[in-house]
């Protein structure tokens, strides 16, 4: 995480935390770690999406990767 980055998320949480209305320091502390957690979540969910895809490209290219290697011991008459 840039300085920048770090900036615009602290940003974020004032304003988050200004239009919360807390009084006390207890409930700053539960919803902050709520945001927080929230955060994290989001995080990790697009994480986990971003994953997706880039399995499905290694299993495809394996799979081609395979079928070639049969076709390849097919004509040269190597036995797998």
């Amino acid at each position: 995480m840039t300085v920048r980055d770090s900036t615009l998320t602290f940003i974020h949480l004032k304003k988050f935390l200004a239009r919360q209305g807390l009084s006390y320091d207890q409930d700053i502390k539960h919803v902050l770690q709520g945001w927080l957690k929230g955060l994290a979540a989001n995080f990790f969910e697009e994480g986990i999406q971003k994953l997706v895809p880039r399995y499905d490209k290694r299993l495809n290219l394996h799979a081609r990767l395979c079928t070639v290697v049969v076709e390849y011991t097919e004509i040269v008459g190597i036995k797998i």
